[in-house]
């Protein structure tokens, strides 16, 4: 637990810094090789070869990000967006007709050329960012790679194997992982292409909560409410901001036949936002996903997007709680949100959100945790090793 405590604060404190010195230099011109030869780059160069840019984030820190556009296909797997066969079925035997699938490209394909080249830029530098603050958090990053190890480790002591990785086989697990994480956020920004050219507002956000859903597929019920807090800067007002958050989340659908989880959450990433003028403290809806054998969680809305790690404490514990997958629907409450700035009236100005209906989706959301929790309970208790277990006391 002291691991995962001090792994998120390490990308906690990276992502802020290494957002920062990305916003900074938004407006200079990309500093980019075209050569497509290979070289050894200096910290922080970035070379264009034919599919990919390769970028130095520091000591053995050379990651690849690709630079041509996402194919449609995979992108809509990645994103969650294909409609799963069975539900297709359910829909035909009803006398249906199965929607079209989503283009998750549709928005970036509107850009005009302009558009387009700016996109490209911001991409590269968020990329750039998440890569050093990634690959510079060492062992403690959230990763598939440490549920991997763990697994491979303790199948080997279940029956009695040698387990000794070397430096090496680590080293290619963590590079191959994080560009697995930075292709995954580079199919939100595409999908997400005028929310990453509008946003105004950007920092880091972290929370803890309780979780408790089950499901299977696109039925089940729960879900979790967390309290967050999130600092960050408006690049509009020129202002510091500070917010309190409440983040009801309602499950949703899931690609495993059952998932089951239960217990407290933490969060800890980095977000960026458009927020309209007069609507400071307005609600985010949209939904929260979860990725399967990495903790962590990427939440998507019309004007805000933010990702990180997410891990807990709970039934099944980690790394299996860690290693499930699904999708929540959000509806995350500005509870309080202070602007700090020379530039407005009065230096500081404070806000409050929809505390009505936070309330009452809150109260909704926090039973049927209570309701799933206790239920999950009961199942660990009458499993055969339980029951034995409670005779021999």
């Amino acid at each position: 637990m002291k691991s995962v405590i001090v792994g998120a604060v390490t990308f906690f404190v990276l992502f802020v810094f290494s957002l920062d010195k990305a916003w900074s230099i938004e407006k200079q011109p990309l500093s980019v090789d075209f050569e497509f030869e290979e070289k050894t780059l200096e910290p922080d160069q970035v070379v264009k070869t034919e599919w990919f840019y390769e970028v130095n984030v520091g000591k053995k820190g050379l990651y690849r990000i690709e630079h041509t556009v996402p194919d449609v296909d995979v992108m809509r797997a990645a994103l969650g967006l294909e409609i799963p066969e069975d539900t297709k079925e359910e829909i035909r035997k009803a006398g249906g007709i199965v929607p079209n699938p989503v283009d998750p490209l549709e928005a970036y394909n509107e850009l005009n050329t302009q558009e387009k080249l700016e996109f490209e830029h911001t991409r590269l530098m968020i990329s750039r960012s998440v890569a050093r603050a990634l690959h510079h958090s060492q062992g403690l990053i959230f990763t598939g790679s440490l549920i991997s190890n763990s697994l491979s480790y303790a199948k080997a002591k279940l029956f009695g194997k040698e387990w000794n990785p070397t430096k090496e086989a680590w080293a290619q697990k963590k590079q191959r992982v994080i560009e697995g994480i930075i292709r995954s956020l580079n199919y939100t920004l595409f999908y997400q292409a005028p929310l990453v050219l509008k946003r105004n507002e950007f920092g880091v956000v972290g929370s803890i909560g309780g979780i408790g859903l089950a499901g299977s597929f696109h039925h089940g019920r729960g879900g979790l409410a967390e309290l967050g807090f999130s600092l960050g800067y408006n690049s509009k007002t020129r202002a510091l901001v500070f917010q309190v958050l409440i983040n009801p989340e309602k499950f949703k659908n899931t690609i495993m036949p059952v998932v089951s989880v239960a217990g407290i959450n933490f969060k800890a990433g980095g977000f960026i936002s458009y927020i309209p003028e007069g609507r400071e403290t307005m609600n985010i809806r949209g939904q929260s996903f979860y990725p399967p054998a990495a903790p962590g969680f990427k939440s998507t809305s019309p004007y805000h997007f933010a990702f990180g790690f997410s891990s807990g404490l709970g039934l099944p514990p980690p790394p299996i709680a860690d290693g499930m997958t699904f999708t929540n629907s959000m509806n995350t409450t500005r509870v309080l949100r202070v602007s700090i700035s020379p530039f407005i009236k009065g230096f500081v100005n404070i806000g409050v959100g929809e505390v009505g209906q936070l309330i009452s989706a809150t109260m909704v959301t926090i039973k049927e945790a209570v309701a799933t929790f206790k239920l999950r309970l009961q199942e660990y208790r009458h499993r055969p090793g339980a029951q034995t277990c409670e005779q021999m006391f």
